[in-house]
């Protein structure tokens, strides 16, 4: 059993303690098989080893193959730039008199550079997103920012609040922020927190919790942001709203797109019993809090689950010693490895588990089943994963504030 601080600390993304919950699946499951071919990897450390107080998320901006923008929880974003000696950390935005941590899932939480960033004379060179969670007051805040005029770093006073999204509780913030494939931005929002979604945020599309969102921020449109008008919902207003792209999730605090594919993976906290992958479907309602993945939760003993539902691709449970791919507490959703240094790992979605810092791999199969490697045990408290521009992969480390590279140990 593991200790009560395991537990806690597996909570600051999972957000909740154990209620009711039905550890029999009711809908079909995909089969998993075990890898008989684990790729081998190995966590190298990057940026000479530096430590970052609680960082949240890392990404290389447009145009620049060498530089990394780490993100910590307290409100900074720090720019890591390659010198003779090593890396140099140089403060590019600091936010943090506007950013509460009064609970550990609120902060700082995600950045998504324009894809203009790098265009010279383009009316978004230099912009950039984040959502963070502001003080005083509980809501969530998407605004979009610029560099500075003159000099090198952010301009924190360019703020343009695009989005302000009321929290009713400390948890369950998601942070997501991801520049999809046709160009929208793409927004992960949890369900409002507590335990149990007890407002019913994530089955009412007409909230903008327990949801991803699509917005169309494009130049274009000027201010603010525009619904792209082939959202789920824009010829429908009164099932829900216009923003939500799709529905029923926990806490998807870590989604990505697979850039061969243009699939959206994304990991998903569940309530009690189980932690489970989704590809996220455009437009679908992914079921929490009617079931936890495959499961019941608020669906009652004698009733089908409602048709139309997407379900996970894979769950894991908390407490199974019986199970033989995995237990954790809350996962952490990472990406599908498009990178060129570790050729038996293309086409698997890395992930991981908050709690137990365990690194896993899945794929799926020609035959609907998936395919599960265990690729490191004890590895890390991971509060993200990064992909950089050459689709090799970082594993950001929370605790501890270090940051790795995943490498081939070969």
């Amino acid at each position: 059993m593991m200790s009560w601080w395991t537990v806690l600390a597996g909570l600051l993304f999972c957000g909740s303690l154990p209620l009711a919950g039905d550890d029999e699946p009711v809908v079909p499951r995909p089969p998993v098989v075990a890898s008989k071919n684990v790729p081998k990897v190995r966590l190298s450390p990057m940026f000479d080893g530096q430590k970052f107080q609680r960082p949240v998320d890392a990404r290389q901006a447009p145009g620049d193959e060498r530089s990394w923008y780490v993100v910590e929880q307290r409100g900074l974003i720090q720019r890591m730039i390659p010198g003779i000696q090593g890396w140099v950390a140089l403060p590019w935005l600091d936010i943090r008199e506007k950013v509460s941590r009064r609970h550990n899932e609120e902060g700082l939480l995600g950045l998504a550079f324009s894809p203009y960033f790098a265009e010279e004379g383009h009316p978004h060179e230099g912009v950039f997103y984040v959502n963070y969670s502001v003080k005083p007051g509980r809501a969530s805040h998407l605004s979009r920012f610029r560099l500075l005029a003159e000099g090198d770093g952010a301009d924190a006073a360019s703020e343009e609040i695009l989005l302000v999204v009321p929290q009713p509780y400390g948890n369950h913030n998601g942070g997501g922020l991801v520049f999809g494939p046709d160009g929208h931005l793409y927004f992960s929002l949890g369900d409002g927190g507590l335990y149990g979604d007890p407002d019913e945020n994530a089955e009412n599309p007409s909230t903008l919790l327990g949801s991803i969102l699509r917005l169309d921020v494009s130049p274009q449109i000027g201010g603010g942001y525009r619904v792209p008008p082939d959202n789920p919902f824009v010829d429908a207003p009164e099932e829900g709203a216009g923003e939500v792209w799709a529905w029923g999730l926990r806490n998807a605090w870590r989604f990505s797109f697979d850039r061969k594919t243009g699939e959206m993976w994304a990991g998903d906290v569940g309530q009690n019993l189980w932690e489970f992958v989704f590809v996220v479907k455009p437009g679908g309602n992914h079921g929490w809090d009617v079931l936890e993945g495959f499961h019941r939760y608020e669906l009652a003993k004698n009733e089908d689950p409602p048709e139309g539902l997407t379900h996970p691709i894979f769950e894991y449970p908390h407490d199974d010693p019986d199970y033989p791919f995995g237990n954790g507490l809350s996962i952490t959703g990472g990406f599908v490895y498009r990178g060129k240094k570790i050729p038996a790992l293309v086409g698997w979605y890395l992930f991981g588990d908050y709690a137990t810092r365990d690194l896993w791999a899945i794929r799926r199969r020609p035959d609907g089943s998936v395919e599960h490697a265990t690729l490191l045990e004890d590895g890390a408290n991971v509060s993200s994963f990064a992909e950089g521009h050459d689709g090799e992969l970082l594993v950001i480390h929370h605790m501890g504030g270090p940051i790795y590279r995943l490498s081939p140990d070969s």
